[in-house]
């Protein structure tokens, strides 16, 4: 999908030339939308990572690893991989 069938053919030019449409324009989440789910993100792998020594919560992550077999592996994200930043 390019970005001007989500915008809808509205199109804003800058100084220089380039298409600029602001976020709320274009977007099919709110603020408060994108919060929320952020926010379950967040607390998910929290939960995940307090969690991943229980033998029970093991088990459970291993019932739902056979439909994810045929995803592409997960890659390190370089920014966090390589930031050195030790827990408080």
């Amino acid at each position: 999908m390019s970005p001007r069938s989500l915008c809808c053919g509205r199109r804003r030019h800058d100084g220089g030339g380039f298409n600029r449409i602001p976020w709320t324009e274009v977007s099919r989440l709110d603020d408060d939308e994108m919060r929320d789910i952020m926010r379950q993100m967040v607390n998910r792998l929290y939960t995940f990572h307090l969690r991943i020594d229980e033998p029970e919560f093991q088990a459970t992550v291993a019932r739902w690893l056979g439909p994810t077999r045929g995803w592409d592996e997960p890659t390190l994200d370089p920014n966090l991989a390589g930031s050195g930043a030790q827990p408080g």
